[in-house]
């Protein structure tokens, strides 16, 4: 347990420091930071819900050709499943090569944030933890989306469709953000509207075929597939809410308030399907975890010192009680994460 209590508390201390590193020294000690994450994710063992799973889609993946992997559902993974069995790295490969997606991805992201230590330290709980050590399908597509968040904000539309279809080759249900292209430099143009029009049109053809598929797992599912869905969902809306509030701040001061905005609204939007279909919503809402950590680590800017000071401890307050909750609570982090296990070292 001391390995995720380490991965929580190093980066909230680092945020709290009165030091700052100027932005060359920050930038080594976050690829130093991503280095660890990678290791500490990638190389461990058995340690997810999700364990079996993988090693069952790496058997299935091993027995088709390349060809049967890209035009079959999620080629993204099932490419690096198929360089992992020609390499002999087995599941273990898989993990690392998904890690390093997954932690270039949010690197790439946090980077470009105010306090990107303090970000990290609220993506650990349930991007990194959560996802990142059982979801990797979908953690590798959240890596590819901060990718294009970047490329959004940057109003790179080329470089934004590479990454969120990218994106969806890991997770269908990024599908989702394929539309954003179309509002990318805040007014709704012709040719990247009949270009994400056509995307959607393509995809869901293919989409299409696996209907059933994707009522079964995200609709119908029982909320036995979804367990803890509601507090991650309780966390994104209180993110969203309160850049609602802080809105006409950040517009002024920020760069990526369209981006931002937009993410608050979908989040918003999806947030009462929640009752309806559990898994589906929750599945989406993993997706705006980055803008969850972003904005609560940003908020202290807009407020009194002592006000902002004393919400930086409300903020981690609650996302350190979640995180002791899960671990000591949780009958999913007992059976699938707990002890810590890795290729480097077993538990004592």
């Amino acid at each position: 347990m001391w390995v995720y209590w380490t991965m929580f508390c190093a980066p909230a201390v680092a945020s709290l420091s009165p030091w700052r590193l100027n932005q060359s020294s920050r930038a080594v000690a976050l690829a130093v930071t991503a280095v660890v994450l990678i290791l500490v994710i990638g190389l461990r063992d058995e340690v997810g819900a999700d364990w079996s799973g993988y090693t069952a889609i790496l058997d299935e993946n091993a027995a088709r050709s390349l060809t049967q992997i890209l035009i079959g559902r999620e080629p993204g993974f099932g490419l690096i499943t198929w360089v992992s069995t020609q390499l002999g790295w087995g599941v273990y490969g898989v993990d690392v090569l998904a890690a390093i997606i997954f932690v270039a991805g949010l690197s790439a992201f946090l980077i470009r944030q105010p306090n990107p230590w303090m970000c990290l330290s609220l993506a650990v709980p349930v991007l990194v933890i959560q996802l990142g050590m059982s979801g990797i399908r979908q953690a590798c597509a959240v890596g590819c989306l901060c990718f294009a968040f970047n490329a959004f904000v940057d109003r790179r539309i080329l470089r934004y469709i590479v990454f969120s279809l990218l994106a969806f080759t890991f997770h269908q249900t990024a599908i989702i953000f394929v539309p954003l292209i179309t509002l990318i430099d805040g007014k709704i143009r012709i040719i990247p509207t009949i270009l994400a029009a056509s995307l959607l049109a393509y995809i869901f053809s293919f989409a299409l075929r696996d209907i059933g598929f994707y009522n079964t797992t995200y609709v119908l599912q029982d909320l036995g597939g979804a367990a803890g869905a509601l507090p991650r969902l309780g966390f994104n809306v209180i993110a969203a809410i309160v850049f609602l509030l802080v809105r006409k701040h950040w517009h002024s001061a920020y760069p990526d308030f369209l981006l931002f905005y937009i993410l608050a609204i979908i989040t918003l939007v999806i947030s009462p399907f929640v009752f309806f279909a559990q898994v589906a919503v929750d599945r989406l809402e993993y997706y705006m975890i980055p803008f969850q950590i972003a904005v609560l680590s940003r908020v202290p800017e807009f407020l009194e010192r002592r006000l902002g000071a004393a919400f930086t401890a409300l903020v981690f307050a609650g996302y350190g009680a979640a995180l002791g909750v899960w671990l000591n609570f949780s009958w999913i982090a007992q059976l699938g994460w707990l002890p810590y296990r890795s290729l480097i070292f077993e538990p004592k």
